[in-house]
């Protein structure tokens, strides 16, 4: 957050209304927060660009698909008062380019990891600037996680508030010198970046891993396809096996965030970064960032 004096939105099941904003300084997580204890929760980090916020109906609709998912109890806000009350906070706290993070708790007073009977949620609204360069300006290079993931879990389909996965993945690639961390499945398919979606290019064409292989379906991967058939280019959601990734002559990632970042190297093999679909696509992604910005 962009300092102590900062502002977030606090809203539960138990307010009867929209919520209210508290510093951020301030703000104390309540013991029946089972985020806290349990990982029972999930968010959405959602981009701001030029005080807008752009995909954010596909962030709110993953947002709800995966309260449902969960068996959380009816979460009350509608979207336009969830979108009004996002730009305010980040007008408030002076961020145009920058995110959004909502984050979803359930709440209940008993303990254990079946969600207590009566539960409730609880919606934590933060900003904050952007850590780095935002766009595809600096190639990444990338390695192998040395464990496997399970395509079936179905807390890949969520954007879990148990980030542990994530938080090994980012040791191992410090390890490892990288600056992201590739998983594979059980099937020795490519799965997913541990905070992105990949893409490769073989031929001009587009492949990027199906769902049913495991990948979180991630907003901008879902702008990034839909953009590209509407230009023409061949987009494959398929099995990607491993020794496929050799023969691509470029890679790139998707992240809400980032927009599209090309790879430059994966383990010894290089990539051409950025390749012309890679340009092509990054400037396809931009494009429909500003045209869709909401505020």
């Amino acid at each position: 957050m962009p300092g102590s004096a900062a502002l977030v939105w606090v809203c539960s099941s138990e307010d009867g209304d929209d919520g209210r904003l508290v510093s951020a300084q301030a703000y104390g997580v309540p013991l029946d927060d089972r985020a806290l204890r349990y990982g029972d929760g999930i968010f959405e980090t959602i981009r701001v660009f030029r005080g807008g916020l752009p995909f954010l109906a596909h962030h709110l609709t993953r947002l709800r698909s995966s309260l449902s998912l969960l068996q959380f109890p009816s979460f009350g806000l509608e979207d336009a008062q969830i979108a009004g009350r996002c730009l305010d906070l980040a007008q408030r706290n002076g961020i145009a380019d920058g995110f959004v993070r909502l984050a979803v708790s359930r709440t209940g007073r008993a303990r254990g990891f079946v969600p207590p009977e009566p539960s409730g949620w609880r919606l934590l609204a933060e900003t904050g600037p952007l850590d780095a360069e935002p766009q595809a300006s600096r190639a990444m290079s990338c390695g192998f996680a040395p464990w496997r993931v399970d395509s079936s879990y179905p807390g890949a389909r969520v954007k879990s508030s148990s980030a542990l996965d994530k938080i090994l993945a980012a040791q191992h690639a410090q390890r490892l010198g990288v600056d992201e961390l590739l998983f594979l499945n059980y099937r020795d398919e490519l799965v997913e970046g541990s905070r992105s979606n990949v893409f490769l290019v073989l031929g001009g064409e587009i492949h990027t891993p199906s769902l049913d292989a495991g990948p979180l379906p991630g907003i901008a991967r879902h702008i990034v396809i839909a953009q590209a058939l509407r230009h023409g280019l061949v987009v494959r959601e398929e099995p990607i096996p491993r020794p496929l990734l050799q023969n691509a002559q470029e890679m790139f990632l998707t992240n809400a965030l980032r927009g599209v970042v090309p790879v430059r190297r994966l383990d010894q093999h290089a990539f051409a970064a950025p390749g012309p679909v890679t340009r092509q696509v990054s400037m396809l992604y931009l494009e429909a960032m500003a045209a869709t910005r909401q505020g």
